[in-house]
């Protein structure tokens, strides 16, 4: 063949050769642009890399991933990408885990079940070809937790045939239609469970059968699929956002603490690590270590997201979140102090459980790829209000899906799934729910969509806290005239001293005042020893605080010194009244052990000093068989006479108390002259001042063992006008 003729073959072979190498730069250099995160320079080269260049498929696997895992997401262009990968190589598992992860992330909302079947035929597909892979565990862990959390709470009832032997027609339709029978919670042995009521009609309870026996076996599937995925990637998060939620779900707090070591090592940047952590040591007692992993969740978060944290505005009536708007910092730091249930402890553990609960209202009913938070969702907003439900149920129709949480009483939310579309809203009747009915029964009170909301504004929030080893603190208090208008309210309380009279020899105690959302307004706390502990059995401390008449919260706590499982904790509403202006007043009536001639302006802890009286106040108002009652109170508004000097009169009775109903009766005796009705004290005081503080002593000996009711008279001589106080106590 002539040279001429083969120049040509040689020219095209050496194009090719030039044509192939630029369509393999150009796939590198989508490659490397993806890799360092310039994504859209990425999508553009790897999209001009043309159907024969030997890397096509490999470019529109990239492709797939970046618009499966990018900002530049785009669902269909990342399924028309991955196709075109796998019609090259249909059995390239980095291929099949893209198109499964497509399919877990982005799956079409038509047939779900059918869908999941696709989803799950090809993880297991790929896992004979690859057994460690972690998208395909992922994908089958993710579908046994599904099945877990449908299952763990949920009730199946029987057939219409069934229900139809047992009632009437209307309400076999009735109870046909599952989520409109009443829910009660109830106890079956095994902790507290929601049974159903035909409410409407005869009150019939429908039987229903527990299918959690099911639900711990998709639990175990759970988390033996999720643990291999953790175990090929230790780095990833939805991993261990499904595992935080199965624990939560199933109460398994302790168990979660090796994922979760595993997510600080891998993840330590992330906020989900530490809240996830703050979570579940919160709920398992360990307060401080919770309060540190919140704080240092929180500092990661995005700022929108860090506000949802922190606000408080859906706990408030629409006055007050006008104040909180006005100052959000200062207003949410007084809601919550207010709401601290242990003042003594270095933690706010109401605030933590607000944490706690946003937490756990994400992992249930949070949707990242929607980009929905669960506390945003109505059943996450019912839990971040009155906490994680003492019992719950799910169960459903053919095609809709409905949740109960109780509480207990009349508090509980009934939500549904219309559709099975995976998101759950209140619970609102259609007018073919009640067809048939004349007139519709049950309406309202299966409106969710409107009893959810008013349930919300009645009654905003829910929290109460038992902590382990709780004696009780008797306590005492009194009211008394202050200075600068003010009230002198003194605060007696005494701390049980163990029956063997070991323990931790010293105790740092409380008194606490709460006014409203500003938080403690004042406090006084001291360290005791056994010095304080007298013949009552109790450590005895009182305290004085200077306050402006209000109502007000009265918390009063104990912790020993060091540690130890005994702690105190009371609270209660008080109202500490005012004494200014003229009129006749008297003070509260302060009990006490013993009233002595103060010898010296420094009282013992335990005793009240208060007009040159050394009082020992008997804060659990019970006094021995036999032993003297001592009583004290000031008056104030006395009228002088010419003379200069203010008469006036005093009786003490002391009355048993009649459960029949006769005590004001038994009073009208004693102060009628009937002395047989009770012990009795009087005299005739005079104090050239318009005030005047007494005590008295009663005798109690020939009374017997029981609960009594004090009444203090006192009857200003020149104006014949009288006041009354009572206090009531126990004897023997």
């Amino acid at each position: 063949m002539p040279a001429f003729r083969r120049l040509p073959a040689l020219i095209v072979t050496s194009l090719l050769a030039i044509s192939a190498w630029a369509q393999t730069a150009t796939f590198r250099e989508g490659v490397q642009a993806f890799e360092a995160g310039r994504f859209p320079e990425a999508a553009g080269a790897l999209a001009a890399v043309p159907a024969t260049d030997p890397h096509y498929a490999e470019a529109q696997y990239y492709l797939a991933r970046l618009f499966l895992q990018t900002p530049l997401r785009d669902p269909d262009r990342a399924k028309e990408a991955i196709e075109n990968a796998l019609r090259r190589d249909p059995d390239n598992v980095r291929y099949l885990e893209v198109e499964l992860w497509r399919r877990y992330f982005h799956t079409a909302s038509f047939l779900p079940l059918y869908q999941a079947k696709k989803r799950i035929d090809l993880a297991e597909r790929i896992l004979e070809r690859e057994p460690e892979n972690a998208v395909a565990h992922f994908v089958l862990g993710a579908w046994a937790y599904e099945g877990f959390r449908q299952q763990y709470h949920g009730v199946q009832f029987p057939g219409p045939g069934h229900q139809r032997r047992l009632l009437s027609e209307e309400a076999a339709a009735l109870t046909d239609a599952a989520y409109l029978l009443e829910p009660r919670l109830v106890d079956t042995g095994d902790g507290p469970a929601i049974a159903f009521v035909d409410a409407i009609h005869a009150g019939f309870e429908v039987p229903v059968t527990s299918m959690r026996r099911a639900g711990r076996e998709a639990y175990a599937e759970a988390l033996h699929h999720l643990r291999r995925a953790l175990a090929a990637n230790p780095a990833w998060p939805d991993v261990y956002a499904v595992l935080a939620a199965a624990f939560a779900l199933r109460g398994a707090h302790a168990d979660a603490f090796g994922v979760l070591d595993t997510m600080r090592i891998h993840l330590p940047d992330r906020a989900e690590t530490w809240l996830y952590r703050g979570y579940f040591e919160h709920r398992t007692g360990r307060y401080a270590a919770a309060a540190a992993s919140f704080d240092e969740g929180l500092a990661r978060l995005p700022a929108p997201e860090r506000r949802a944290f922190l606000d408080v505005a859906y706990f408030l009536p629409l006055v007050e979140q006008v104040w909180y708007e006005a100052d959000s910092a200062g207003y949410a730091a007084g809601f919550w102090e207010s709401r601290d249930p242990r003042y003594l402890t270095p933690v706010n553990e109401r605030l933590l459980e607000h944490f706690a609960r946003l937490v756990y209202a994400d992992l249930r009913f949070g949707d990242r790829e929607k980009g929905l938070r669960g506390w945003e969702t109505e059943p996450g907003q019912v839990i971040v209000r009155y906490g994680e439900p003492p019992a719950e149920a799910r169960y459903g129709t053919r095609s809709d899906a409905y949740l109960i949480f109780h509480y207990g009483d009349d508090l509980y939310f009934k939500f549904m799934d219309l559709a099975r579309g995976g998101h759950f809203t209140f619970y609102s009747p259609s007018a073919l729910d009640f067809a048939g009915f004349k007139p519709a029964r049950g309406l309202i009170e299966n409106d969710f969509a409107v009893r959810g909301p008013e349930t919300f504004r009645k009654r905003p929030d829910r929290f109460t806290y038992e902590p382990p080893g709780r004696v009780a603190m008797p306590y005492l208090t009194g009211a008394f005239r202050g200075s600068d208008g003010k009230t002198d309210l003194y605060v007696a309380y005494g701390i049980p001293v163990e029956e063997d009279g070991a323990g931790t020899p010293a105790v740092r105690a409380g008194a606490f005042l709460i006014r409203g959302n500003e938080g403690v307004v004042h406090a006084q706390s001291r360290l005791l020893d056994r010095r304080t502990a007298g013949a009552s059995g109790m450590w005895v401390d009182a305290c004085r605080l200077s306050v402006e008449p209000g109502t007000y919260t009265l918390a009063l706590e104990f912790e020993p010194v060091g540690g130890g499982d005994r702690v105190g904790q009371e609270r209660e509403r008080i109202t500490v009244p005012g004494f200014a202006g003229t009129a006749l007043q008297l003070s509260d009536v302060l009990l006490a052990y013993t009233v002595e001639e103060e010898a010296s302006p420094e009282t013992l802890p335990g005793w009240i000093s208060r007009r040159g009286l050394a009082i020992r106040p008997a804060p659990g108002r019970g006094f021995s068989a036999g032993q003297p009652v001592y009583l004290y109170f000031e008056v104030y508004g006395l009228q002088p006479a010419p003379d200069g000097l203010a008469r006036y009169a005093v009786e003490a009775v002391l009355v048993r108390s009649d459960e029949a109903g006769g005590l004001e009766r038994l009073i009208r005796q004693a102060f009628g002259g009937a002395r047989e009705a009770g012990v009795s004290v009087r005299f005739e005081g005079q104090s050239r001042s318009r005030e005047d503080g007494q005590y008295l002593v009663l005798d109690t000996t020939t009374q017997p063992p029981g609960r009594y009711v004090l009444v203090l008279r006192l009857t200003d001589l020149l104006r014949n006008e009288t006041v009354e106080r009572r206090r009531t106590l126990q004897l023997g």
